[in-house]
């Protein structure tokens, strides 16, 4: 499968990647069909570039819908998706949410890989790492993040819990929607 995208940007701010990107007009070019071509203002700001354009993970937007809500001064619906969400293609689209409280996500039934497994995704917001354990142990939840080290070790002998271990001291999870 191919997947084809159409760049279109209209201010390097918006990217957060000032000031190594900051006119897309002069700073980046369509090579080929597959290939897209981007001109720093300074050779330094190269590694940062390619760490900020690497954590962009790809993703693909439904343009057909985001331009029934374009606008004369949004023409790429840019303010609209601010504040309006569930117009990608990913596994999940958002059913609700409840600002600092809860997001409750659905599995997209067209997704391309075929519709996920897993129904219903609830993403709570619990502040304490130690109420997290808890409702883990509990079997409240099937997944706590950001436990605190000295809780890992008695977590890893609670039956039902699996506490990962890595080999390097960073990770990182995505749940892209």
């Amino acid at each position: 499968m191919v997947l084809r995208a159409q760049v279109r940007l209209t201010d390097g701010e918006r990217l957060g990647v000032r000031p190594a990107f900051t006119n897309p007009k002069t700073q980046l070019r369509k090579l080929d069909q597959h290939t897209v071509a981007f001109t720093l203002t300074e050779a330094g700001y190269g590694f940062t570039f390619l760490g900020l354009l690497a954590n962009l993970n790809g993703h693909i937007y439904d343009s057909t819908f985001l331009k029934q809500h374009a606008a004369p001064d949004d023409p790429y619906a840019i303010n609209w998706s601010k504040t309006h969400s569930d117009w990608g293609f990913g596994a999940y689209s958002i059913r609700s949410v409840t600002p600092g409280q809860e997001m409750v996500l659905s599995a997209n039934p067209h997704f391309v890989f075929g519709e996920p497994s897993i129904k219903t995704i609830t993403l709570r917001v619990v502040p304490d790492a130690g109420t997290r354990a808890s409702l883990l142990i509990r079997g409240d939840v099937d997944l706590a993040e950001s436990i605190r080290a000295h809780r890992s070790k008695p977590l890893a002998a609670v039956p039902g819990v699996t506490v990962p271990g890595w080999t390097t001291p960073s990770s990182s999870s995505n749940l892209t929607l």
